[in-house]
């Protein structure tokens, strides 16, 4: 069998999203892809995508959005790997490894020094861990759900959940009592004012400044990124949110969704991204009190969140019924070249690593 793998040219489109739909069912549309890939802020797109050809047809596809991250002080390039899939009747051909190597070297000749993507895939993890080894780094992000009826949940879900065994009936109506308690409370807090917002002004430039100082390792998160990622219909629904204070200063945000689960008739709530000023946990506490009531409105029997284990964040989904479900399943590879930064990186406490279900659900 001969094929080659090139890098994506334009006019692939149509196939790279048939190819698209047949491997990952439900995936977007062609104006989606376009969203993700030709109009992303940072401008260095279609070269970083992959290609498999056979007589002519695209049968394989490798593809990666540009971000730039913040590590430790500096702000770098890095390639967030999306969606990879080859045609059934073509795996196991070694088409897989050859895009990613044609990826690796786009890397090296545009000086792009990270690259990171998740997975629970257990043939991608061995290939990463043989392939990557001491650069390979997971970092410690967890699931985090909420339940507020577990009656209705084991009835949607036709099952008696695992999870729920695990967890207990008892303590997780004892997290719902707590929270009842922590909302009257926080309604009352007249020093913080929440406004829904369609997209992201200047301020919100002004309040990355304030943060990213505080953290080692965060996507960074300036206007364009965020009415690119979030306010652009053609990324998905999103509800946003921000917090204030008297005199309009930007306290913290949040990004709230509502998606589709296996049972139609049983959506889910996600909190996409959640981020306040260092320090400012009452913040974190008005946004998540207010998503919950959001979620609530719209008849939301479940929440959920990924999110950094142990970071201070945690202590008020806690509070506020979500319970870490254990779940991982997300890994970064790192290039030779940030070894030494990754190293301290993985020294650093979780209060100075960002991440969040935003970061890698597009």
């Amino acid at each position: 069998m001969d094929y080659i793998v090139r890098q994506y040219l334009p006019g692939d489109e149509e196939e790279i999203v048939k190819v698209l739909k047949i491997v990952f069912p439900g995936w977007g549309d062609l104006e989606f892809w376009k969203w993700l890939y030709q109009d992303n802020p940072l401008k260095i797109k279609a070269i970083a995508i992959a290609v498999a050809v056979i007589d002519k047809e695209i049968v394989g596809v490798s593809l990666s959005i540009p971000l730039k991250m913040k590590i430790l002080d500096k702000i770098v390039y890095s390639l967030y790997g999306t969606d990879s899939g080859v045609y059934q009747e073509y795996r196991g051909k070694g088409i897989f490894t050859k895009m990613d190597e044609l990826k690796t070297d786009f890397n090296k000749k545009n000086n792009i020094n990270f690259r990171y993507h998740h997975t629970s895939n257990p043939i991608i993890l061995k290939y990463n861990i043989e392939k990557y080894g001491k650069t390979l780094w997971y970092i410690p992000v967890t699931h985090y759900i909420r339940i507020q009826n577990i009656n209705e949940h084991i009835k949607k879900m036709k099952t008696k959940n695992a999870l729920i065994k695990k967890i207990g009936y008892k303590i997780i109506k004892m997290l719902n009592k707590i929270w009842i308690f922590n909302r009257n409370i926080n309604r009352h807090n007249n020093k913080i004012y929440l406004y829904e917002i369609n997209n992201f002004d200047n301020n919100i430039n002004v309040f990355w400044e304030s943060i990213s100082e505080n953290y080692n390792f965060i996507v960074v998160r300036t206007k364009d990124y965020l009415n690119w990622r979030y306010c652009d219909p053609r990324s998905g629904k999103y509800i946003i949110k921000k917090a204030t204070d008297k005199e309009g200063k930007i306290l913290g945000y949040v990004v709230l969704s509502i998606l589709k689960s296996q049972q139609e008739d049983y959506p889910i709530g996600c909190i996409f991204d959640l981020l306040a000023l260092q320090n400012r946990l009452d913040v974190i506490e008005a946004l998540v009190s207010d998503a919950i009531y959001y979620f609530s409105s719209k008849n939301i029997n479940v929440i959920e969140f990924f999110f950094i284990k142990r970071h201070p964040y945690v202590k008020v989904l806690k509070r506020y019924g979500f319970i870490d479900t254990g779940k991982q399943g997300h890994h970064f590879v790192l290039n030779l070249d940030l070894e030494d930064e990754i190293k301290k990186i993985k020294l650093s406490s979780s209060d100075k690593i960002y991440f969040s279900h935003g970061d890698i659900a597009y």
